[in-house]
């Protein structure tokens, strides 16, 4: 226990008792938690580090050593010279026989389109038959004349019968063909025309 100081007197005249004066008592102020607001932290800035370059150093390469080649001298064979012979020449008669060459002229062949095979080939059947004259032009045409040689050569079947055979070498006379021509003038045409036709399909006009 805490020993109390004792109280002084007060005088205030006379007759009048001293009040006795009681002791203050001070209350403890509270002291409020102070807060401490955070400082914020800046971030500080990171400086790249500069990378500074290896320097490399320069290989040294050793040199080889080299063995020196031994070379052996080849032994060299003489050379035998064989005695030359003299060929004593002799004068000969030489003898040239002509032979005759033999016949190498193609053999002829027939027609390989039948001079009553009218309708092998329908078409042209037709247009002979019914337009005798676009047939003669069209004809004249395919074998590389003039157009129009049915209206300027008399008697132009029979030189064109003439001219086809003897391009494809088949057999037969001028006098054949002038009597083919004449006597059966429509079959002729499309002889001719179907013999043409296959020359040109094969390549052969």
């Amino acid at each position: 226990m805490e020993k109390k100081a004792p109280l002084p007197e007060v005088s205030y005249g006379y007759g009048q008792q001293p009040i006795p004066q009681q002791p203050t008592q001070q209350e403890p102020i509270p002291q409020q938690p102070t807060q401490q607001e955070p400082i914020p932290q800046q971030p500080i800035p990171q400086q790249p580090i500069p990378l500074q370059p290896i320097p490399q150093q320069p290989t040294q390469q050793q040199p080889i050593p080299q063995q020196p080649i031994l070379q052996y001298p080849i032994p060299q064979q003489p050379i035998l010279q064989q005695p030359t012979q003299q060929q004593h020449s002799s004068n000969q008669n030489t003898v040239v026989v002509n032979q005759q060459s033999a016949d190498t002229t193609p053999t002829q062949r027939a027609w390989t389109q039948s001079l009553c095979g009218c309708f092998d080939d329908c078409e042209i059947c037709v247009c002979v038959t019914f337009c005798g004259p676009c047939a003669a032009c069209q004809l004249a045409q395919h074998m590389g004349e003039f157009v129009c040689l049915a209206c300027c050569v008399p008697n132009w079947m029979t030189a064109a019968r003439t001219k086809v055979r003897m391009q494809r070498k088949i057999q037969g006379s001028i006098c054949d063909d002038c009597c083919v021509t004449t006597c059966c003038s429509f079959c002729a045409m499309c002889q001719l025309w179907r013999e043409v036709k296959v020359a040109r399909l094969n390549g052969e006009m």
